[in-house]
């Protein structure tokens, strides 16, 4: 059974507390404005890009973590009838020093979605950010940044390096790529019906932009093929994104008709792909 304890002993174990807080402190006065283009020196050796796999691995660890938390904690609150769950039980956290890190790995992966360890590093960043967005009370302790959600998409349009030349990933990494697309999506989703953007207009339509997009990358299977679709491949990926649009519309957004309104703007030219269709 996962804990609150587990969760801010998961957190610890990134060793936050060697980060500089000049460093971090830059960002938060900055409101996630700028991004340093570098680390801190004397902690380069733990979190720097030449580290990638085993930061993976811990930033994993720790979504994995929160993810079994909310899980578990929704369930029992379901019975309940009460919430159990908010960011005011995680005050032991080091949550600025923690977005700081998060952001600069987002960032950076937004600026060279080029590099398979970067886009890998990043695309993991972002899943951990929204997890832990999607505790209630993140709000509160200002989780929410938009620079930090912003970036945090923007990575998700390593998509397009799939449909050019521009990039050099061999076969493998092209494939965890893809495999870390789809969980992303898949997060991303979950992001969409915990968390209520309905103060967040821009963050909203930035999101349908996106989401769009990738319904576009798909133009090849029929239909029964496309409902059937479940593991990491072009198809899913598309499919994942007609739902979190669906789960757009979920009415905790703001007004449903505008959301869909907003939607049907953005994905009207995609009936000009359709076979068959004389627009």
């Amino acid at each position: 059974m996962i804990s609150t304890e587990d969760v801010v002993l998961s957190l610890e174990r990134l060793q936050l507390d060697i980060i500089d807080p000049q460093w971090v402190d830059s960002f938060w006065k900055e409101k996630f404005s700028s991004c340093p283009e570098d680390l801190p020196d004397d902690c380069t050796d733990q979190f720097g890009i030449d580290n990638f796999s085993e930061l993976i691995n811990q930033l994993g660890e720790c979504r994995e973590c929160i993810e079994k938390w909310l899980s578990l904690r929704n369930a029992e609150d379901s019975v309940s009838g009460e919430n159990s769950i908010a960011w005011t039980s995680l005050q032991d956290v080091q949550y600025r020093p923690l977005l700081a890190l998060l952001y600069f790995y987002i960032h950076s992966a937004s600026e060279n979605l080029t590099s398979a360890p970067w886009v890998l590093l990043g695309l993991e960043s972002s899943q951990l950010y929204w997890s832990l967005l999607s505790i209630p009370g993140s709000s509160v302790f200002k989780i929410f940044q938009m620079f930090i959600f912003d970036a945090s998409i923007e990575v998700l349009k390593t998509y397009k390096t799939f449909d050019s030349n521009d990039y050099d990933f061999t076969s493998e990494e092209e494939k965890i790529i893809l495999k870390s697309l789809h969980s992303s999506l898949l997060h991303f989703g979950k992001l969409v019906e915990r968390f209520s953007f309905s103060s967040y207009l821009e963050a909203v339509k930035n999101s349908l932009n996106l989401l769009v997009n990738l319904t576009r990358m798909e133009r090849q299977v029929g239909v029964e093929e496309f409902v059937r679709s479940k593991n990491a491949s072009v198809t899913t990926i598309t499919k994942l994104a007609y739902l979190t649009l669906k789960s757009f519309c979920n009415g905790t957004h703001g007004r449903v008709s505008e959301v869909v309104r907003l939607i049907f703007c953005r994905i009207m030219p995609n009936l000009s792909l359709v076979s068959g269709l004389n627009l």
